[in-house]
């Protein structure tokens, strides 16, 4: 273990640092001097810009994954007596968003290796789990209509989507495609978040680019896009001469102050792509020959919104206890659904539960060089040693 002696005359590693300069800092700058600071023109510069880069019809900024996912499932007319199957091993949001829609998650277990949905088990349930029933493929356990997939493209790997298309065409349903992580990934195809019916993104300050909090829901259907853009703005259409609310909508708005620094930081996505990916090689070559971690997988197209390894043996309390003390700042990867007390009643998934468990994500961000990155392998490699 280092000793704090040593480590307190280093300056601290944090896990994620957003990547802003003056040229955000202008932009926003630019919406407060306007005092239009609500959702305006911005907000839809953004999102033409977003549709443009990502080559999709409709883009709908709002304020955050998390309410992207909730209404993507609207659009589709998730609601009650309907499952959505997710996998097991992501942020609970996923699932969460499933139950705000009346409906219930139907959860899966996790490839060991890309902690992606398990495409294999995928097929198997709808083959065994499920049956049509009047044209409607029902869950043969509870009895609920089966609405769609939630593909989720954990920490930027693509997940196989030409499977998961090709079976949600056989079993007629719908594809949601979390890709809060990544944004700019490209999976066979073309981008995620562009493949299914409706995709999802997160500019969290932990993503590949940030709006401060934010989100975008895109998609190719005219009505799914209706009703997303309606219900983002509690329900309201407009008229000639007056507003309507013709349905029960939310307060999802992103704000101008949010998409000015969104629209500022899309100029640089692919350069944080591009050094993000710099930075998961030098963590490669360093920790290769490392017995004890489990490193990222690798994929044509992917990014790395995080570099998440798994400790095949190893405490991982522990593992962050000593990287704390030399000063570098980790965290774990994301959650196993099934193990959190809100969803006791589902049944277990090991290879999530694990990864929830033993997953560690490193410090990511571009700031870092590759000095700091061998100092991490370096501290690394030696607690995980003993």
């Amino acid at each position: 273990m280092v000793s704090k002696a040593h480590t307190k005359r280093i300056k601290a590693v944090s896990v994620s640092r957003p990547d802003i300069g003056p040229a955000d800092e202008a932009q926003v700058l630019e919406v407060l001097r306007s005092r239009w600071v609500g959702q305006g023109p911005k907000v839809a510069e953004f999102e033409r810009q977003v549709a443009t880069v990502l080559d999709i019809k409709y883009a709908i900024a709002v304020n955050s994954g998390t309410s992207a996912l909730h209404l993507a499932l609207c659009g589709l007319g998730v609601g009650p007596d309907d499952a959505v199957i997710v996998p097991d091993f992501t942020f609970p949001a996923s699932a969460n968003v499933v139950r705000h829609c009346g409906a219930e998650p139907i959860l899966l277990d996790v490839d060991p290796n890309t902690l992606n949905l398990n495409v294999d088990d995928l097929e198997k349930f709808l083959k065994t789990g499920s049956r049509f029933e009047s044209g409607e493929l029902r869950d043969t356990k509870t009895g609920r209509r089966i609405k769609g997939i939630m593909a989720v493209h954990l920490f930027g790997l693509p997940m196989a989507m030409e499977r998961t298309l090709e079976l949600a065409q056989t079993y007629r349903l719908a594809i949601v495609e979390d890709a809060a992580c990544a944004f700019g990934a490209r999976d066979t195809a073309g981008f995620c978040g562009t493949g299914g019916d409706v995709g999802c993104f997160s500019f969290h300050p932990r993503k590949i680019i940030t709006t401060g909090e934010g989100g975008m829901v895109v998609t190719n259907r005219a009505d799914v896009a209706e009703t997303v853009t309606t219900l983002r703005n509690h329900g309201i259409t407009r008229t000639e001469s007056t507003l309507a609310f013709v349905s029960e909508g939310f307060n999802f708005r992103m704000s101008d102050i949010n998409a000015a620094l969104g629209i500022a930081q899309l100029h640089k996505l692919q350069a944080i792509i591009e050094r993000h990916t710099e930075i998961a090689s030098w963590y490669d070559e360093a920790l290769a020959d490392v017995e004890a971690l489990r490193l990222p997988a690798k994929l044509d197209g992917r990014i790395y919104q995080a570099y998440v390894v798994l400790l095949e043996r190893h405490d991982r309390k522990h593992v962050l206890d000593c990287l704390r003390e030399a000063d570098i700042e980790s965290v774990a990867g994301t959650y196993s659904v099934s193990a959190q007390p809100a969803y006791k009643d589902m049944a277990s998934c090991p290879n999530s539960q694990f990864a929830q468990r033993q997953s560690l994500a490193l410090p990511l961000h571009t700031a870092l060089d590759k000095p700091i990155i061998e100092r991490i392998c370096k501290t690394l490699r030696a607690i995980v040693a003993n």
